[in-house]
Order: C-alpha cells, then sequence, then structure tokens
C-alpha cells in the first residue's frame, strides 16, 4: 500500500463492500487448484475478528483464515486477493488506533512468510514475533546445485564470453579475477543491505550476472534488427542521397535545412528505444548538417535530441501511449499536452545551431554568453508560450515576450541586448502593474 498515513483505514476496515457473499467460478483451472467452484468473499471486518483471537505465543497464517471461512460458511474457498488485502487493512487499522489493538503481527501470509505491507514492515514484524518467542528463519537458495539450470547455464556463459573477450590472456584475465576476487572476499560480508541477507556468495553471484545477462537479450535483438536495417541503409546508399536532396532543397540555407533534417529524425526514430534512434537520425540527418559546415558534435546532437523526441509527436508517441495508459485518458490529449509541455525542447536543439559555444565551440568566455542567452531564451519562450508570468498576461504582452525570445536566438550582439532590454522592460512593467493592482498599494 502506499501513502498509508493519510488513509483512514477504521473506516476501510467497517466498510464491507456488499460482502459476505458467495460466487460461483467456472474456469477450471481455478475449480482444480481450489478445490471447487463455491467461492466465499469475508469483509475485511471478520478477517480482524479471526485476528484478534490469536493469543501471545502463537502465529497463524492468512491460508489457515481463508480455510476457516470456507469450512464456516460452507464454501469451497475463501477468494486469496482480498484475504491479503483486508489483513493488512485490518493491521493499519489497529496501528492507527490508539486502543483495542489487534495482534496483526501474529498472522503470516499464507506460505508462512513475514508480510511487508504491515505497519513497519518485514523487521517490525520480525521485532515483535521475537519478543514473543518466535525464531524466524531465513529461507533461501544457498548451494548452486539448487539453482535453476537456464541461470547456472547462462552464468557460466557470462565467464566464457569475459574470457573470450579477453582472448583468454592471462594478463587480462588476472583484473577480472581479482574483480570478483574482491566482490567475493571483501564486499561480501559488506554488501548485506544491498543483497538484503547472507552478504555475497558464488551462487548468488552467478544468479545476479545471468539476470542482468538475461535482461539485455531485447536490448540485444533491437541493436540487432537496427544493424541490419543500418547495412541495409549504407548498402543502398541512402543517407547519402537523402543529404543530397536535402542541401539542394535548402541550399545555403542552414534553418530549412535544419527543419528537414528535424522531421526526418521525428520521422524514423518514432517507436524506437533511444540508442536505435539516435544510430538511425545520425546516419540520415547528420551527414547533411556537417555537409553544411556545422560542427560534428552539433550536428550529432541536433539529431539525437529530435530522436529522442519523438516519443511525443503522433501517431506513434510511444511516450504518450505509456503515459495515456498510466493515467487512463485520452491518448491525442496527452500528445497534444505533452508537446505542449515539452515544446522548448523542440526548440532548443536549433540553438546548438546558432550558438554552438554552447557545445564547448569556442571560448569560455562565449560559452558563458551562450549560456545566459539560451537561459533567457527559453524563460521568455516559454512565457510567452503559457501565457503567465507572476500573473495571467494580455496577449500583446505575450507577443512581447514572444519578440525577446525571438531576438535570442541568432547569435547577433545587439539583437541579445535588445533582446534583454526588452526581458527587463516587460518584467518591470509587470512587476509595478501588480503592485498597483495589490490590497497593499490601494490602502
Amino acid at each position: 500500500m502506499a501513502n498509508e498515513d493519510k488513509k483512514d483505514f477504521n473506516a476501510m476496515l467497517h466498510d464491507s463492500k456488499d460482502m459476505p457473499k458467495f460466487q460461483i467460478i467456472t474456469d477450471q483451472k481455478s475449480i482444480e487448484k481450489y478445490g471447487g467452484s463455491r467461492m466465499y468473499f469475508a469483509p475485511p471486518i471478520e478477517y480482524d475478528k479471526v485476528m484478534k483471537l490469536i493469543p501471545y505465543g502463537k502465529v497463524i497464517t492468512v491460508g489457515k483464515i481463508r480455510e476457516y471461512f470456507a469450512k464456516l460458511n460452507g464454501a469451497d474457498f475463501t477468494e486469496p486477493i482480498t484475504a491479503g488485502i483486508f489483513v493488512s487493512i485490518a493491521a493499519w487499522a489497529s496501528y492507527q488506533r490508539s486502543e483495542d489493538e489487534t495482534p496483526y503481527w501474529r498472522t503470516l501470509k499464507a506460505n508462512g512468510e513475514l508480510n511487508a505491507k504491515y505497519p513497519g514492515g518485514v523487521e517490525a514484524q520480525k521485532e515483535k514475533l521475537e519478543a514473543e518467542g518466535h525464531t524466524i528463519i531465513q529461507k533461501g537458495r544457498t548451494n548452486i546445485g539448487k539453482q535453476p539450470f537456464d541461470k547456472v547455464l547462462t552464468g557460466i556463459i557470462v565467464i566464457l564470453v569475459m574470457l573470450i573477450a579477453t582472448r583468454i590472456r592471462w594478463g587480462r584475465v588476472i583484473p577480472v579475477i581479482a574483480v570478483i576476487a574482491l566482490l567475493y572476499g571483501y564486499f561480501g560480508s559488506h554488501f548485506t543491505g544491498f543483497l538484503h541477507h547472507g552478504g555475497l556468495s558464488f551462487p548468488r553471484l552467478i544468479t545476479y550476472a545471468s539476470t542482468n545477462f538475461t535482461g539485455i537479450y531485447g536490448i540485444a535483438i533491437v541493436c540487432s534488427c537496427t544493424g541490419i536495417l543500418v547495412e541495409i541503409l549504407n548498402a543502398t546508399g541512402l543517407p547519402s542521397k537523402m543529404s543530397q536532396m536535402a542541401l539542394q532543397v535548402a541550399g545555403d540555407h542552414l534553418f530549412p535545412l535544419a527543419v528537414m533534417v528535424a522531421i526526418t529524425c521525428l520521422v524514423f526514430g518514432m517507436g524506437m528505444p533511444s540508442g536505435p534512434a539516435y544510430i538511425l537520425a545520425a546516419l540520415l540527418g547528420a551527414p547533411a548538417l556537417t555537409g553544411l559546415g556545422v560542427p560534428l558534435i552539433v550536428a550529432h546532437f541536433f539529431v539525437f535530441y529530435f530522436a529522442e523526441m519523438s516519443a511525443l509527436t503522433p501517431p506513434v508517441a510511444i511516450g504518450c501511449l505509456v503515459a495515456s495508459g498510466l493515467a487512463k485518458s485520452s491518448f491525442l490529449r496527452t500528445c497534444l499536452e505533452s508537446l505542449k509541455i515539452g515544446i522548448a525542447g523542440f526548440v532548443l536543439p536549433f540553438l546548438f545551431l546558432y550558438r554552438p559555444a554552447l557545445l564547448l565551440q569556442g571560448t569560455g568566455l562565449e560559452l558563458v554568453w551562450a549560456f545566459v542567452m539560451i537561459a533567457a531564451f527559453l524563460l521568455t519562450f516559454i512565457i510567452a508560450c503559457e501565457g503567465f508570468f507572476m500573473a495571467r498576461l494580455a496577449m500583446p504582452e505575450r507577443l512581447l515576450f514572444g519578440v525577446a525570445a525571438a531576438c535570442f536566438l541568432l547569435p547577433v550582439v545587439w539583437l541579445d541586448l535588445v533582446g534583454l532590454a526588452l526581458f527587463l522592460l516587460l518584467t518591470v512593467r509587470h512587476a509595478l502593474s501588480m503592485g498597483k493592482g495589490s490590497p497593499a498599494a490601494s490602502c
């Protein structure tokens, strides 16, 4: 559960939720698993009553409570999910009460384990049970022979890959062995918080290595597919053809070329992870920019930004798709709100082109000045887009903030000074107008 301190668990405890009730299930697997089709739902307060009956020095499991309810009410079994939820509600309700305590710590999970969802978590329950004379036994795998075969095999493969990568030259293998020995011999006794209990053992090292190795399977598949696509693009010469076409259309003008490259990156980056999206964008967009004299690092930062921003642009908008699913909102509306919030991210890459000093392409003074101008641009641009600056802005004020933002786009000193002056003037005027309208000023 989350935000327990903000919930009234005693009210939840006395909310019967149309229970008790029965339900006939038809799923054959569930019938075979639970031994029948007649399922019973007990209200939260019934769990609390049973938990109060457990005497000092004794414990009970949620499974035994479920069996008791099923037998008492003539059902085949008691619904397990609500059982786990309701014992937690009973525990937190007792924790919030100043009297009539329920010894919830004496109720264990169905498999006899401590319940992490109780107040204070596992440690608090362990402390209370040990105070009543119970001994808590840690359960876990300690023998490599008990490890699943696939994990052991994967761990062996990891070690073999490390040896092959070093070409089995002892001069290169020794550092790897030294690192493993250091982890095993020294940190094994100090990483108990990270590993929860028992320190670092060789079986656990194998397990963690195999788990991480397994976790990169998906990334490896995507990168492999991207590699195939990259080879196809190189074989067909499509990147160079697209660069030549863009240069022919844009001529010697940087802005239209940058717009075409940005659109290309947004299209080819849709629905792809960061790495593959950047690789495609670098192949298709960066050559055109460097062909017009843009520094290499600036060109790659430009295409990288737009490849990432493709997560917000319809029709794919993978980031918005995930967000709309979590928020249970309209996908299109989420896209529009995301574009509104992230609009500065679509403009910032253009500033890399016109102010490359921000990417260390210049002197220290130029870097500082570029940083100040871009910060001023982002501030005025966002104010103009949102229409708010300490208070709601009128349309003429928004337009003037937009003009100030436009002055910061090009690296021209007099335009920078005009933009700063306009921004300061608007800030002072807005502050004065707010002061005149305040209650203190009218007294």
